[in-house]
């Protein structure tokens, strides 16, 4: 079966992943109400961490790291967007306050996901409104700020998938009739855009959605996990059941969704993110792949990172 949608299944299924310069996965999952990082090497697990506690029930996380620090953000108990920071001493997972913002009230279905920026990253989730907003961290200063609302209204609970290219930011999520939409925002005039990606409406729950875009055509693609069916939608609507889920286990229709590959060059939350080498090194690792999937990509272990992000953004963008 393709590594890549076995990998990217397992990341679908999780409240939150990235994956490591060495192939291993990172995947964060509920465990007796606490939020556990669990390390594997292919199916194997290495390593495992306490996140955190007070999360909600079906929580939703995601990574966030510049050069200095590195966060886990996750909805609790108590509907609120709360994070973690990694102590590269201890090697553990540490709660921390969002210096700088309120209190940020969240809708109780919630999911959560995350950009790099220029300078530190946007955290994105669906406010107790209903609205899409998102919250900079900044990482020269090391705080925490509002950011702006998503345009476009958004079907209560709707997963989220979020990526940039060189020359957008890109929001993702499900409308009230279940369709999905990448919303997208120019990095030069700050203008958003709505794109419609046909046929993506199901009669079930979406549990998980990405949005692949390929950087040289601009095409994008869905993948969708829906009561236990992991579904493809091309650019053209055309839509296919790659297999389905049994105890957690993705389980190829033929042999043919067996060997697909993911064509895309970049890819929403929840997808791959490529960290440098390791845990801990404050200066470990290379650069990570420049259109690695989810949530960017990133050089070095936690504590130390080198982050592609866009190479020019004018005032507007943010």
């Amino acid at each position: 079966m393709s590594g890549q949608v076995k990998k990217l299944v397992r990341c679908m299924q999780a409240a939150g992943s990235t994956s490591l310069a060495d192939g291993s996965l990172c995947l964060l999952s509920e465990d007796e109400g606490q939020l556990v990082e669990r390390v594997f090497n292919n199916e194997e697990l290495q390593n495992q961490r306490f996140v955190a506690d007070g999360i909600r029930a079906n929580p939703s996380a995601s990574y966030v790291a510049s050069e200095k620090k590195s966060y886990v953000v996750f909805t609790s108990a108590d509907n609120v967007l709360r994070a973690s920071e990694f102590d590269v001493d201890s090697d553990e997972w540490v709660e921390t306050s969002l210096d700088g913002v309120k209190t940020i009230s969240l809708h109780p279905q919630s999911h959560v996901g995350v950009a790099l920026i220029p300078g530190g990253a946007l955290v994105f989730a669906q406010g107790a409104n209903g609205v899409i907003t998102s919250v900079r961290f900044d990482e020269a200063t090391v705080t925490w700020s509002s950011g702006f609302d998503v345009p476009g209204e958004a079907q209560l609970g709707t997963p989220l998938s979020v990526y940039i290219t060189d020359r957008a930011l890109a929001v993702s999520f499900l409308d009230p009739q279940g369709g999905a939409h990448c919303h997208i925002r120019d990095f030069e005039t700050g203008d958003w855009s709505d794109k419609a990606i046909l046929n993506t409406t199901f009669s079930g729950a979406v549990q998980s959605l990405v949005i692949s875009q390929d950087t040289d055509t601009g095409a994008i693609e869905a993948y969708l996990l829906t009561q236990g069916s992991v579904e493809h939608v091309g650019q053209d609507g055309s839509r296919s059941v790659l297999g389905s889920v049994s105890e957690g286990t993705f389980v190829p229709k033929s042999k043919a969704e067996s060997g697909i590959s993911i064509s895309g060059s970049n890819y929403g939350n929840n997808m791959i993110n490529n960290y440098g080498n390791g845990y801990g090194g404050r200066n470990g690792g290379g650069n990570g792949g420049r259109n690695g999937g989810g949530n960017g990509c990133y050089g070095g272990g936690y504590g130390g990172y080198t982050c592609y992000r866009p190479p020019v953004c004018y005032n507007p963008c943010w």
